[in-house]
């Protein structure tokens, strides 16, 4: 069976497609004809990525041209990466500054301060909620439950951050919208360095975020709009967990 990401299938139905075929065992290797099919990965609009140089320094790569990804997209496949929980520091009194370039139907242009403001039981579930980094009243109300990070929408429960930062990991995050992690490395923003950074984005990649462990966005883009943490400050320090040994002087 000829295996084929088709515009709009979720992560679910490519799990289902999977299962269907002769090849389930093989599926990672000869899944690299989906990669034809998934939009270029970008970094981040006009932010600069650092990579480690073979002498070990940190070597500035700039903004590198859209590539099509070539990595096989793998469907329900957790495997043994990190624990996405670590790049979304959920406590009270937690904030993140960002700066909003262009804009959309729901981000305004200007400095934005994302803090987490409370607990709440939602959904019978203790939740953390999150004011929005896009200059609106929305909140986000947000969940973390073992290794992942669960996001309460539409009266419902959904993940967020999937559990295993796995390259190319996809999960379904409602119906319609399924995402997909890809690791970036070091990301340069206008807070600091970061490393440890994954991008989450949809299969379609209209747009991306950039999560750092222990340091949570650093960045968003879309057409027509950059989102860059500016300052953040966590109850812990600046920073927390591996983000201490990720911010590099400089």
């Amino acid at each position: 069976m000829r295996l084929e990401l088709q515009p709009g299938m979720s992560a679910k139905r490519l799990r289902e497609r999977v299962s269907q075929s002769s090849f389930h065992r093989g599926f990672a290797r000869r899944a690299s004809l989906l990669a034809t099919t998934l939009g270029a990965f970008v970094c981040v609009g006009l932010v600069a990525c650092s990579k480690k140089a073979p002498d070990g320094d940190l070597e500035p790569i700039g903004i590198p041209a859209a590539q099509p990804n070539e990595t096989p997209l793998i469907a329900g496949e957790e495997g043994n990466g990190p624990a996405a929980v670590g790049l979304l520091p959920l406590e009270v009194g937690n904030t993140w500054k960002y700066r909003v370039t262009g804009s959309s139907t729901v981000c305004t242009p200007g400095e934005h301060t994302r803090a987490i403001l409370r607990t709440a039981d939602v959904g019978g579930k203790q939740a953390f909620i999150s004011s929005g980094f896009c200059g609106n009243d929305q909140e986000t109300t947000l969940s973390p439950e073992g290794t992942q990070v669960l996001q309460y929408t539409d009266g419902e429960w959904r993940t967020s951050l999937a559990s295993r930062l796995v390259e190319n990991r996809a999960w379904d995050f409602s119906d319609t919208v399924s995402y997909h992690w890809h690791k970036v490395g070091w990301v340069r923003v206008a807070a600091g360095l970061f490393s440890d950074c994954w991008e989450r984005a949809p299969l379609d990649n209209s747009w991306a975020q950039i999560y750092c462990d222990g340091a949570g966005m650093v960045s968003m883009s879309a057409e027509g709009l950059l989102v860059e943490l500016v300052s953040f400050n966590l109850n812990h320090g600046t920073l927390v967990s591996r983000a201490s040994r990720s911010r590099v002087p400089g």
